[in-house]
């Protein structure tokens, strides 16, 4: 009679599967196999080459920003150079401006004064003493400007006005100038006085009553 079967022996189930996990454990958590040093030689250049072309990139990135500003500032110095130049120039200008104007009205105002001689030296009786001449000019002292000045100067010399002196002071006196057409009237009513005596005499009492301030009782 044979007795109960002895239960099997885990022993060398144990120890086949301890070398078991033994041997996949080492796999897993083992030391890496070692680089190739040609590999990572190569490795390494690669990555200075990389860090060179950063560093001439940002190099030439400043570069180019400082000239860029070299450029900026040049220019702006240029402007700024320009400007003084112009400013000069114009206020040089503006110089001579006011000494011609200053010059032509101390002109005026001695022939004004002198106008009484110089009547002697024009024969008014060879000049044009036509009406259609006349009305023409008196017409253009209505709307004396800058623009006509030298024309109604031009005029008033080549013709003998001595029979419209009253026509002459109406037009003048009932002329609408502009301030910037003052100075152009001063020349053209000076033109007028230096010819003509009667034209002030006439003129004086009738700009006085324009002028006149009206009286409230």
């Amino acid at each position: 009679r044979e007795g109960p079967n002895p239960a099997p022996s885990n022993r060398g189930k144990v120890a086949r599967g301890g070398r078991s996990r033994g041997g996949s454990g080492q796999g897993r958590g083992g030391r890496k196999p070692p680089q190739d040093p040609v590999e990572k030689q190569k490795q390494e250049e690669e990555k200075e080459r990389l860090r060179q072309e950063e560093a001439a990139r940002k190099e030439a990135e400043e570069l180019a920003r400082r000239q860029e500003e070299l450029e900026r500032q040049r220019k702006q110095a240029e402007e700024e150079r320009l400007r003084r130049r112009k400013a000069i120039s114009d206020l040089h200008e503006k110089i001579i401006e006011v000494k011609q104007a200053q010059r032509a009205k101390n002109d005026t105002r001695s022939a004004n004064l002198n106008a009484a001689n110089a009547r002697l030296d024009v024969n008014l009786k060879l000049l044009d003493a036509s009406i259609k001449k006349n009305e023409a000019i008196i017409k253009k002292l209505k709307m004396v400007s800058l623009e006509n000045k030298d024309s109604i100067v031009s005029g008033i010399k080549q013709i003998n006005m001595s029979k419209f002196i009253s026509e002459c002071v109406d037009a003048v006196s009932d002329s609408k100038i502009k301030s910037n057409d003052v100075p152009a009237m001063v020349q053209v009513v000076s033109v007028l006085h230096q010819r003509y005596a009667d034209f002030t005499k006439q003129l004086i009492p009738k700009l006085s009553s324009i002028f006149q301030p009206v009286r409230k009782d």
